[in-house]
Formats: C-alpha cells, sequence, structure tokens
C-alpha cells in the first residue's frame, strides 16, 4: 500500500473535515515534533501595538528566494525541507506558510477574504550562520514583501475540547524514555481514515488531536512520560462527541476516539479559551517578481 508523508500541520487537516481536500490519502505517516502550542507570548505582546507587518518584526531575510506557483495535483502532500543554509517547500498554500513563519496553528488565522487554496513552491538560501529558529522571521520578511502581507493580533474565545480524567483510572505505564527520545514528539499514523497516536505525554497527545476542527488541551494534571498508544476512526473525529458518548462514530474497525480514550482513562469534554488570532487585513494571492 502506497504511503505519504505529511507536515505537522497536515494530519490536523486532515482531521479537519478534508477542509484541504485530503480525504482519500490511503496511507501517511507523519513525525511531529511539537514545541508547546506553538504561539508565544511574543504574540500577546505584538497584539498590543495593532496592525503590524511581517517586516515590523524582523529584520532578517533571506539571501535569495524563489516563489512559484505549484499547480495543485491530487492526493500530493506538501514537502517541506529546511536543511543547513537552504529551505525548499512545494505544494505548499498561503495558509501553512502563514502559519510557519507565525508561529500558529490554521484555526488561529483569520482570513475573511480568503479564497479558493493558492500552491506555490519556495526555495530560498538563508544567509551565511543563520539557524532554523531565524527561518520564520525570514518567511514573515518575504511574505510582507512578495505578497504584501499587513495582519494584526486579536484575541478570540474559541471553542475547545478539554483532555480530563475518566471515570477509570489512567491506564498507560509511566516509563523512561529511551535516550534520545524527545518527549514532546507525537507519531500519528493514518490507514484508511483510521488514525494510529503515540505519544509520551499527555500533554503531547493533546497537542496531536484535533476533534470537530476544535483544538484539544492538556487539563488532566497527570505530569511525567507514559506509553500513550491509541488507535481511533478519523470519522469520529470529525464529529463532536457527546460528553457520555463511548461508542460514537466509527469506520472500519478502529473505535470511535471517545471510546479510544475511554480505554485509557481519559474523556473530552467541550469549553472555550480566549486565544490570540492573527488577523489577515491584507494579502495577494499572486506574489511578486522574483528577486535572486
Amino acid at each position: 500500500m502506497p504511503r505519504r508523508w505529511l507536515t505537522p500541520a497536515g494530519v490536523h487537516d486532515l482531521l479537519l473535515a478534508g477542509r484541504h481536500g485530503n480525504r482519500g490519502i490511503s496511507m501517511c505517516r507523519v513525525r511531529m515534533q511539537i514545541v508547546g502550542r506553538w504561539w508565544a507570548a511574543g504574540l500577546l505582546v505584538q497584539a498590543a501595538f495593532g496592525q503590524v507587518t511581517a517586516t515590523d518584526l524582523s529584520t532578517r531575510t533571506f539571501v535569495a528566494a524563489s516563489v512559484k506557483r505549484d499547480p495543485p495535483q491530487t492526493l500530493a502532500a506538501d514537502v517541506i525541507r529546511e536543511d543547513a543554509g537552504r529551505i525548499y517547500y512545494s505544494r505548499i498554500p498561503l495558509r501553512r506558510l502563514i502559519s510557519r513563519a507565525y508561529a500558529v496553528k490554521d484555526y488561529q488565522i483569520e482570513w475573511k477574504s480568503e479564497g479558493r487554496p493558492e500552491f506555490f513552491e519556495i526555495a530560498a538560501t538563508l544567509p551565511d550562520g543563520s539557524t532554523k529558529k531565524q527561518i520564520p522571521e525570514m518567511l514573515r520578511a518575504l511574505l510582507a514583501d512578495r505578497f504584501k502581507l499587513v495582519s494584526h493580533y486579536e484575541p478570540r474565545d474559541v471553542p475547545v475540547f478539554e483532555l480530563v480524567r475518566g471515570n477509570a483510572a489512567f491506564k498507560p505505564k509511566r516509563i523512561i524514555p529511551p535516550d534520545g527520545a524527545q518527549s514532546n514528539g507525537c507519531t500519528v499514523v493514518v490507514a484508511d481514515d483510521d488514525y494510529h497516536a503515540r505519544a509520551l505525554t499527555v500533554a503531547t497527545l493533546a497537542s496531536c488531536l484535533m476533534v470537530a476542527g476544535r483544538p484539544v488541551f492538556d487539563a488532566t494534571g497527570i505530569e511525567g512520560t507514559f506509553d500513550i498508544d491509541i488507535e481511533f476512526s478519523g470519522a469520529s473525529a470529525k464529529s463532536s462527541p457527546a460528553s457520555d458518548d463511548v461508542n460514537g462514530v466509527s469506520s472500519g474497525e478502529a473505535p470511535s476516539i471517545s471510546t479510544a480514550l475511554h480505554n485509557i482513562g481519559l474523556k473530552l469534554v467541550s469549553g472555550h479559551r480566549s486565544l490570540p488570532q492573527l488577523v489577515i487585513d491584507r494579502l495577494n494571492s499572486i506574489p511578486t517578481d522574483n528577486w535572486l
């Protein structure tokens, strides 16, 4: 069976009820390196200053950059390569590029005038001595220069799901991670719309999940590293589960997400959180000429 690799954001896209047309992918495997919740305290600081452009946030720019339209291809996954001194993105939509540049999740981007998704191929050279952590700053400058992006931050009350303790005891075994293992990493394998997720912490498991288009937050208070392994149907993650539902919608042999969490002593409850939203004030979908 063919396999496809997706970026971390690609997993969330699949759980967003096929928002970007990714239904039908038969097999994919993705290594997700979750770093907190992506949004930083710096976002809230910027919100206090009102409207900003990408160049307001950083003066770092790429030495050379090429931006080309990339025609959509059925079932084609995006490619993101960030090597020493160079980046290469293929079939990346503007929304995902903004997400990478501003360190926000898809649901934190508010873009009222967004039309049909446009995909791009981007190749750029970094200045000597640059680090991977500086790439988002250069992407913000690229978005301001090539796409004329202007944006600002606003707090929004966002519907979420809280991951809490269930009625039964938490069942995963406490473990000591192997040497080199990252406790903030999550592996998700998708096969025929069924999901198999593995994580070392409850917080990381919550970060991996997106249910009915809502983000999931850890509210269990469970600390430490565990061998967490769940399997659930993609269909169940696209509908809102009832608080007492441990069966839910399933597809194939995989249980619903409510049942999968119930089986390890956890459950989902509906809630709201105030989260910073990146509001797009202006963005050209056609970039200006390349500069090399």
